[in-house]
């Protein structure tokens, strides 16, 4: 999907985007990743023996999860409200701190394949397994659009919006 080329994309007022945002990706990953740590924990105490189990995976998910949590509970509670109110004042360091947030995000996303090679089914995955690898990949996804859809549109419009906030 071309994020920006969507009613939520470039023209989309701020407070919209924002909320677009929280109800399309933030609600979802907290539900995603709850769903992912109970299969991958099934998997971990099914497959115990399965040299191609990935181990610790439980873990690193929940690890993610906490990280991923606490920027979104950030923006919640800090970020778009004041973009709702239109009161947003955001510096370069600011944009600059959430990103490197995302970057790490998706050093953990890379972390996640490493683990699974790739999300790569033996044989003889079982349905769990292979929900999981799945779900997997579609958090990937998500997340990659989520990170773009803030990253390329939402923070250098709110950089703008509180740059034409600020008096000369």
């Amino acid at each position: 999907m071309n994020i920006e080329q969507t009613f939520f994309g470039k023209e989309a007022p701020l407070p919209v985007l924002a909320n677009y945002i929280i109800f399309r990706y933030h609600e979802d990953l907290r539900k995603r990743f709850t769903e992912l740590m109970t299969l991958a924990e099934f998997v971990e105490k099914k497959h115990i023996r399965n040299h191609a189990c990935p181990l610790g995976l439980h873990k690193t998910l929940s690890n993610f999860a906490f990280e991923i949590k606490k920027h979104m509970y950030k923006e919640e509670l800090i970020l778009f409200p004041l973009i709702n109110l239109g009161k947003v004042v955001m510096e370069e360091k600011q944009l600059k701190d959430l990103k490197v947030e995302h970057e790490a995000h998706e050093r953990q996303m890379d972390q996640l394949r490493i683990m699974t090679e790739d999300f790569s089914l033996p044989e003889d995955a079982c349905q769990v397994w292979k929900s999981l690898y799945k779900g997997l990949a579609k958090l990937e996804i998500e997340l990659m659009e989520h990170n773009h859809l803030e990253n390329s549109i939402l923070y250098p419009r709110a950089i703008k919006m509180s740059t034409s906030l600020r008096i000369p």
